[in-house]
């Protein structure tokens, strides 16, 4: 009752006619928003929290243009929670509910919590919780959006700026890092994760991809991949599914080396950085693993491993037994990962 109230009607949209009008109340310390992009309307409430940042936190209306309705419902700590009505362009709409945590992150503990805060002149990511938030950093000269994903094995973080201030960047030279939850607590001087990982001695997670850079045709981060059969539960049955997801892509090598037996296919040698490298070992003999070329077009064979004199292990696979496929194969590892002569460390 106090949701569809402060809603104004929660299943009954107020038309717009001529002048739009405020159609929402925000709860106490909560800013209203009106933001006017193109034709439409985006009306909602914001949660100010230090650092200049800002999650959206109540009641929220969104309009494609005067007379044709997007959707509406609630946000809990920047992401939907609760029942929302969602309609397309066409006027077709649906109803749905938002649970307040995620089957998969009550599953791993995560805690109810904008996962990203800004403590002692820091800004600190809590990479092991990872709640899915959608948080902005808003200032007099720029807007900046991070969509935080909880992904199955790896924290999810989009950045997105904006050259416009007060306005969503769309696709305008954002980036995507995907960083293991072991990873955990970490505190940085900028929201660029792409700069600050490395400056604190992290492995690059950071990348952004364009469609067409594999020899497929797929994403070069996707120039080598091994995935794993990994378990999740299912949002809709609620009971546990599997599917394929990345335990580690080109993104993750740290040296790649290609050798020529003398009977057989191509072998190809990685070593990955630890935390990848701890991904994989972890799910071996848990779950079905594989490893592909091109974005999955061409696969290698079974993986082997090697455990070299520092500790480290080294991953190693056969290429195509078809000549073609296996020369496929080469172009895509070859235009993202330079070759050494070996990664056994000396």
């Amino acid at each position: 009752m106090l949701l569809a109230f402060a809603l104004g009607g929660l299943w009954a949209p107020q038309p717009c006619l001529g002048q739009w009008t405020t159609t929402i109340n925000c709860p106490e310390g909560r800013v209203y928003r009106d933001v006017r992009q193109d034709a439409g309307r985006d009306e909602f409430c914001e949660l100010d929290l230090p650092g200049s940042l800002q999650v959206r936190d109540g009641p929220s209306r969104f309009w494609y243009s005067e007379g044709h309705f997007g959707e509406e419902g609630a946000y809990q700590k920047g992401r939907k929670a609760g029942p929302w009505r969602e309609c397309n362009r066409f006027d077709h709409c649906r109803d749905q509910t938002y649970e307040l945590e995620y089957p998969n992150e009550k599953a791993r503990g995560v805690r109810n919590e904008v996962p990203v805060r800004y403590e002692g002149g820091k800004y600190v990511f809590d990479f092991n919780s990872c709640r899915s938030t959608w948080v902005t950093r808003q200032t007099a000269d720029s807007f900046l959006e991070l969509n935080i994903v909880s992904g199955l094995i790896r924290c999810q973080v989009t950045y997105i700026p904006s050259t416009e201030k007060n306005r969503p960047a769309g696709e305008q030279g954002h980036y995507l890092c995907e960083i293991p939850y072991a990873i955990g607590v970490r505190e940085f001087d900028s929201l660029d994760l792409r700069k600050e990982l490395p400056r604190v001695g992290l492995p690059q997670f950071c990348r952004q991809d364009e469609p067409g850079l594999t020899a497929s045709g797929g994403l070069a981060a996707q120039a080598v991949a091994i995935w794993g059969n990994t378990a999740f539960i299912d949002a809709v049955t609620k009971k546990e599914a599997h599917g394929w997801t990345t335990l580690a892509n080109a993104i993750d090598v740290e040296c790649a080396a290609l050798e020529r037996p003398q009977s057989g296919p191509d072998r190809l040698t990685l070593r990955l950085n630890r935390y990848a490298e701890g991904l994989v070992l972890d799910r071996i003999g848990k779950e079905e693993i594989k490893a592909d070329a091109c974005a999955g077009r061409y696969p290698f064979s079974p993986m082997e491993r090697l455990r070299d004199t520092s500790g480290r292990t080294l991953f190693t696979f056969g290429l195509s037994q078809d000549q073609t496929r296996a020369e496929r194969q080469r172009i895509c590892i070859t235009s993202q990962m330079k070759l050494q002569p070996t990664c056994v460390s000396q």
